[in-house]
Formats: structure tokens, sequence, C-alpha cells
């Protein structure tokens, strides 16, 4: 059994379409116009670039009779009007034809390049000030946790000799030295001992500082009790006051004082054995030839008058350098305390304005990292699609 045509009504025997465009029943009989749906149809297909438009085989043969809308339907009915089908027709030669552009979606190329979208940069800033406000948020309250500790201030002039100055190298080094003096064991020792403190702790809280490019240090001693901070500072300033003055010159007049004592007293044994040889030369009795004890005598008494000539002019000499050095030191500024000892007006800490500013900075640095690894991390990971 054939399948029926889609575009014949009714039941029955169905029509077939022939090449012309009409309809031929399966026996050959008399053929029937196509349906109004077959005329659409026809009507909207969309002819190829360049071919002419297409019509209906029954539009291009005169000899055909026109096409029917529809069927002849029942006895009776009135049949409504033919629909011939609309020809397109050819634009005129001078008519000027707009280009046709396909609206074809482009992607962007995809490749290593790096993209961020604006949230994600918001999210990534966000979470990087969340991270620099906690960080300097923790800083602030555990500073302002810790305990009070005062700051006690003293003055020290330490003057350069302009005749032995080089340079500013050798007045550094010289400054240097003096601070590293003072907060050595020698100077510190003793006072930590006075107080009951331990060195170590003593040095710890001691700051010594040049002021500028002067020739002034600057001492100060911190403690939790303001006034031991003082009673520290004053007391680190006389010990090392009371070394530095044991300097070389000292030391080469405690040198020279033995040296001249010692040739004194060598001098002094000079003199007594020049006086016995003396009595012994006046015992012996007179004659006219000299004996050998008489010759003796003369040999070592002028031995002894020859060192004793050496030793004057030895102690004149010392003599002469001890003098030289009492006038080099007298002419020599000294180091002196210039300031007495004061406290300071704010405490030196806590401080937890400065201890949050820290913290932020070192939660800024965290934040970079984290950011800089989440960054990597995304950029490493391909987006949909690509």
């Amino acid at each position: 059994m054939r399948p029926s045509w889609p575009f014949s009504r009714g039941g029955g025997t169905t029509a077939r379409p022939t090449k012309n465009g009409t309809s031929a029943a399966p026996d050959g009989s008399a053929a029937r116009p196509p349906s109004k749906l077959a005329a659409w149809l026809a009507d909207q297909r969309v002819p190829d670039e360049g071919a002419a438009p297409s019509t209906s085989s029954a539009s291009l043969d005169p000899s055909a009779p026109p096409p029917e809308t529809g069927d002849a339907g029942p006895p009776g009915a009135v049949a409504s009007p033919p629909v011939r089908p609309a020809v397109a027709e050819p634009p005129p030669a001078d008519a000027e034809v707009a280009p046709v552009v396909s609206a074809i979606a482009v992607r962007p190329p995809t490749g290593a390049g790096f993209h961020i979208d604006t949230r994600i940069a918001v999210k990534f800033a966000a979470y990087a000030l969340l991270i620099v406000v906690q960080a300097a948020a923790v800083g602030y309250v555990l500073s302002d946790q810790r305990d009070d500790v005062f700051g006690a201030r003293t003055e020290i002039l330490f003057p350069l000799e302009a005749d032995r100055a080089t340079g500013f190298l050798r007045e550094d080094r010289r400054l240097a030295t003096q601070l590293e003096a003072i907060r050595s064991r020698a100077v510190l020792g003793p006072v930590a001992e006075r107080h009951g403190l331990s060195p170590e702790v003593l040095r710890g809280a001691t700051e010594v500082s040049v002021v500028g490019a002067s020739e002034v240090i600057r001492l100060e001693a911190h403690h939790r009790d303001p006034e031991l901070a003082q009673a520290l500072a004053a007391d680190i300033a006389a010990e090392y006051l009371s070394q530095v003055e044991e300097d070389g010159v000292a030391v080469a007049e405690a040198v020279l004082a033995d040296e001249l004592g010692a040739l004194e007293d060598r001098r002094a044994e000079v003199g007594r054995q020049l006086a016995t040889i003396d009595e012994a030369r006046r015992s012996l009795p007179p004659t006219d030839e000299p004996s050998v004890l008489l010759t003796s005598l003369s040999a070592e008494e002028a031995r002894l008058l020859a060192e004793s000539s050496s030793l004057f002019s030895r102690i004149g000499e010392i003599r002469g350098q001890v003098t030289a050095l009492d006038v080099e030191q007298a002419l020599t500024p000294r180091p002196s305390v210039i300031s007495d000892t004061y406290l300071l007006d704010k405490r030196v800490s806590p401080r937890p304005l400065r201890d949050a500013a820290l913290a932020a900075a070192l939660g800024a640095t965290v934040a970079a990292a984290v950011l800089a690894v989440l960054l990597v991390r995304r950029s490493a990971v391909p987006r949909g699609g690509d």
C-alpha cells in the first residue's frame, strides 16, 4: 500500500506530483492543480546566489491553466479565488546594492596572556586591605598591653684635639670608640653590680649616640622605674669619666714616675758607696808610695762617680718629660658632662602608633605575597572554552 501524499486532502487514492508542478492520480487520470500549501512552499524557496528567481512550472508554461489555491471541495461549495505566486523581479541596473555583512561572532584569541576581570581585582584588593588592617590592629593592641618604660638622658662632651685631627674619618673612629667604651663591660659592670642588675640587661637598656656632627655624646638609660633610670644614666656617665681620665698621658706619667723613683734610689746608693770609699781612704796611714788598697779604692770611686753623673743626667731627662706631660695634660680638653641627668617627657615604650605602622607594613608584605600566589594560580588554570 502506497503512503498518502502529504499535500492531498481526504482519504482514498492520493495524487503524486509531476514534473510540471501538477498532480496526477495514481491511475494516470486527469491532473489536479497543486494545493495552497504546495504553492506557498514553492514561493518560500530561496534561490541560490546568482541564480534567477525560481517559479513554479505552471507559471512558466503559458498554456497551463492557472493554479488554484485549493481543491474543488464538495459539490456546491464556492471555490476561493486563485492566488498566483509572487515572482521576484531583478533590481534595476543602476540600483545600489548594500553589501551583505555576515554576523559572525569572532572570539578573541586565546593564549598565554594574563587576564583578570574587575570583580576579581576588587575582591583581591579587599582581601589585601583586610590583611593590612588586621595586622595594624593586632600590632596596636599588643603594643598597648606592654608595661611603660621610661628614659633618662645626659650629654657628655668629648672634645677632639684640633692639632691632632686628620679628617672626619679619624674623628668618627674616635667617637665610635668612645661609644663602645661606654657600653663596655668595664663601664657597665660596676654600675650594674651596684643596682643589682646584670651587665647584659643594663647593656640592652642603654643607648648611646653622637648628636649630629658635634662632639656631644648622648647617653640614655631605660627602665620601668623612672627614678632608677635616672640613677643609671648618672652612674654610667660618672663611671665612664672616671675611667677615661686614665688615658695614655696618665699611664706615661705613672711609668716615668716609677722610673724616676728607681733612679733616685740608685743615685742615693751610689752616694753612700762614695762616702764609704772616702772614709776608707782617710783611715789609711800616710805613705810615700800608693798601696794596692788605695789604688782599688780610687778605681771604685771613679766608677761610682761616673755612674752618679749618668744617673743625674737620666733623672733630669725624666723630670723634663714629666713636666711636658703635665703641660700637655693641662692644655688638653677633658671629657665632661655638659647637662645634668633628666627624665624624658614621653615614655620610651610602648608606642602603639609606631608599632601599628610596623605591623601594617608587615601585613602589606604578607598580603602582596598572598596575592601573588593567587594570581599565579589563577593564570595557570585555563578558562572555560579555551
